[in-house]
């Protein structure tokens, strides 16, 4: 089994990503971590996300899994359910030059009080 990291320490912008950022998930024993960027998925650079990448492939690191939006996938508008498809491609798409091995997101929900 391998573990990795989420929360803690971990920044929300992709800037803030650094090699002591890395260093101190390696030193704690991790293979990797679980980023939540707050980055716009249809801003990003790829510059950004690949700085991000090799900083965590020259410690060793994995990016096991990353989150940036969630959207209600699960929605009774269509209009709502056709932007959530673009916001999770954008993601996807972010993901994908981060390294990410997985996009992590949630289908929302038809309750009332939310998810």
């Amino acid at each position: 089994m391998r573990l990795g990291m989420s929360g803690a320490f971990l920044p929300s912008k992709m800037d803030e990503f650094s090699a002591e950022t890395a260093r101190r998930i390696k030193e704690l024993g991790f293979s990797g971590c679980f980023t939540r960027f707050t980055d716009d998925p249809f801003e990003m650079q790829p510059a950004k996300a690949h700085r991000v990448r090799d900083i965590l492939a020259d410690h060793g690191l994995a990016l096991y899994q990353s989150i940036c939006r969630r959207p209600p996938l699960h929605h009774p508008d269509e209009s709502v359910r056709q932007e959530s498809v673009k916001i999770l491609s954008a993601v996807i798409r972010m993901n994908k030059e981060l390294g990410a091995r997985e996009s992590h997101t949630a289908p929302g929900s038809l309750n009332p009080k939310g998810a």
